[in-house]
């Protein structure tokens, strides 16, 4: 992971943002569906430990979301237009940060 944080930021001169991964409409999921948000919540623990010692900023998207109600999603996992709208203005307010 160092390696390729290296290569954004120095080879390519990119700001590395990680965006951590949002929550799963549990009663939304069909049987099959191997994904739940206590499996989301332990990646992004993990993702803002490794992330933080590497230096790479944390793009919270996961609490954002929590905030909302299952209406702005299609399904267990795919955001409706509204949920959508949301998630990119997270990320351009990340992406824009610091730089006005």
């Amino acid at each position: 992971m160092a390696a390729l944080v290296d290569k954004l930021e120095v080879v390519l001169n990119a700001k590395v943002i990680f965006a951590l991964s949002t929550i799963v409409i549990e009663e939304s999921a069909n049987h099959d569906f191997f994904r739940c948000s206590s499996d989301i919540e332990r990646y992004n623990e993990i993702a803002i430990t490794v992330m933080n010692e590497l230096g790479v900023e944390v793009n919270d998207l996961y609490t954002l979301l929590k905030s909302f109600d299952k209406s702005i999603y299609l399904d267990c996992v795919h955001f409706g237009s509204v949920g959508s709208k949301i998630l990119a203005d997270k990320v351009i307010e990340a992406c824009f940060k610091g730089e006005e």
